[in-house]
Formats: structure tokens, sequence, C-alpha cells
């Protein structure tokens, strides 16, 4: 809810809340958006199409109007004018491709002026895959789709993800009897 309200406030470049409802939602590497392209966006089908840095293995995202729309604000007013390719941008001249270094601090400042305290937590872009993936359970989507989304090498490393979504690990674990269950069975 914190990190909702601050990204609502205005408190953040456009570009920033671009990039961080972008690391919430999918669960993207910082390498990935910052090497997201113009034309990887499909804005008529609503997806976008990215060649994964890690394992060069294509993914298909669905275009969320969370993310979506706020890219768009980004491009549409704050995206310096300039014949770029990439979609986010050095803020200063020259308008060069965002490099992932730039993605840590923007992440940091969200935390920060959102009140998150990270003293024992995960932070930066642990946390957002976490996020995404521990969203993505909420909803049902199977574990591999979660791990292809993630852009594992290996499909079980997912599960490490369960410890943070308490209802879905609450659904795997077995009802006890109550106590008169107990002892009519140890009558029989």
């Amino acid at each position: 809810a914190e990190i909702e309200n601050l990204l609502s406030s205005g408190r953040l470049t456009k570009r920033d809340i671009a990039i961080c409802r972008l690391l919430l939602d999918t669960g993207l590497r910082g390498t990935d958006v910052c090497s997201l392209k113009l034309t990887n966006i499909d804005w008529e089908k609503d997806v976008i199409y990215i060649i994964q840095d890690k394992t060069g293995k294509q993914l298909t995202l669905p275009l969320s109007a969370s993310y979506g729309n706020a890219i768009f604000d980004y491009i549409l007013t704050e995206r310096p004018k300039t014949e770029s390719e990439y979609v986010f941008l050095r803020s200063l001249a020259p308008y060069s491709q965002l490099k992932a270094g730039a993605i840590h601090p923007i992440l940091e400042k969200m935390e920060a002026l959102s009140g998150i305290q990270t003293k024992g937590r995960i932070t930066g872009s642990r946390m957002t895959r976490h996020n995404a993936a521990s969203a993505m359970l909420r909803a049902g989507v199977p574990m591999s789709d979660i791990s292809a989304a993630l852009g594992h090498r290996d499909p079980n490393i997912v599960s490490v993800y369960l410890s943070t979504d308490a209802k879905s690990l609450a659904a795997c674990t077995l009802r006890l009897p109550s106590a008169r269950e107990r002892s009519i069975s140890h009558e029989e």
C-alpha cells in the first residue's frame, strides 16, 4: 500500500514510476528493462516482446494498464525528444540508454520515499522479483510459467517464492483431525 501511494503521488519522475511499476508487476531484471526498445512494445496487441539478457529466451508479456499507462505517460510527456530506440533514457544530456546500474538507485529511492524499513528485508530488484512472483502465485499462475516469466534457467527455483506467499503455502498443508476425530479413531 505504501508503494502504491508513492507511485500515485507524483513524488517520482514519470520515468521512475514506469520503471518501478514494470519491475514490480513483471519481475523483470533491471538489465531487461534498460534494454527495452520502443519497437518491443506492441500497443495494438497490448504486449511487450523482449529477449531476456540472462537466458537469451524470448518473453512475451501482457501490457497491463498499470505499467502500460505509466510507460505511455513517460513517453508522451517526459521522455527526451531523441532518435534513441530505447524506451528508458538518462534524464540529462546526452540522452542515451539508461544503464542497468541506474535501476538500483531508483528502487532505493522508491523504498525510502514510501517509508519501507529495509533493514533485514530483501530490497531492490530482488524485492520486485519476489513481489511479482508472489502476485503470480496468488493469481494461480503455474510455477513453470512463473519460472519462464522470471527468466529462471532452473524451473525449480520458483519454489523459494512459496515461502513468501503464506496463503498458497497454507493450501499445501494437511488438515489435522479434531480431538473428537482422534478419539474415535483410537477407539476403533
